[in-house]
């Protein structure tokens, strides 16, 4: 499982490649199939889900889909 560290800027830090990520990004793991969790820096909490939901919405707006 890939653990994805969420900061208060919004930047996202993928703890196994130690580089930012971007939603884009995100789906294209998910898309391979690889596990995430998505953990708040500063609380420690698993917001996976509230910001799964975001990056489709996002994605979705912009016309590109998950594709």
């Amino acid at each position: 499982m890939r653990i994805i560290k969420k900061y208060k800027n919004r930047i996202m830090y993928d703890t196994h490649t130690s580089k930012p990520v971007t939603l884009r990004q995100l789906a294209q793991l998910l898309s391979d199939n690889i596990s995430i969790r998505i953990m708040d820096n500063a609380t420690g909490r698993d917001i996976t889900r509230l910001t799964m939901l975001q990056t489709m919405l996002d994605l979705e707006k912009t016309g590109h889909g998950l594709r």
